[in-house]
């Protein structure tokens, strides 16, 4: 399983997944919610950049304790094998956010996320 950002869907990702709060506009694709962050922290984080670039490490655990420690992982991977019936290959799949490589983001802790639990999610390198 992969993870990206909205920006390099052009670089013709073949399943992709977001996995924000409110996608752009003009994405169409599926959408998995529940790895989503909230609506407060994301607002918060939003309004605070510069903020959130300094201390990662706080939105990072807020983002663990209110989101993916309340998750069933199996549910998880079950729900985002469902979206893509006939993959061929699950590791295919890519989860998708706004943030750019080098930006503190959920999706990296997603990766982490899927990666302890022995699911390899890395970031789509083209």
């Amino acid at each position: 399983m992969f993870t990206s950002y909205f920006a390099r869907l052009r670089l013709e990702i073949e399943y992709p997944v977001s996995i924000c709060r409110w996608p752009p506009k003009w994405y169409t694709g599926p959408r998995y919610f529940k790895l989503a962050p909230p609506k407060d922290i994301l607002l918060n984080a939003k309004q605070n950049q510069e903020k959130l670039e300094r201390d990662t490490e706080k939105f990072k655990d807020e983002y663990q304790r209110t989101v993916l420690d309340k998750l069933n992982f199996d549910e998880v991977l079950a729900d985002l094998q469902k979206i893509y019936p006939n993959i061929d290959d699950f590791n295919k799949l890519t989860l998708l956010c706004f943030e750019a490589l080098n930006k503190p983001c959920h999706r990296h802790w997603v990766a982490e996320w899927f990666s302890a639990h022995g699911v390899e999610c890395t970031e789509r390198v083209f």
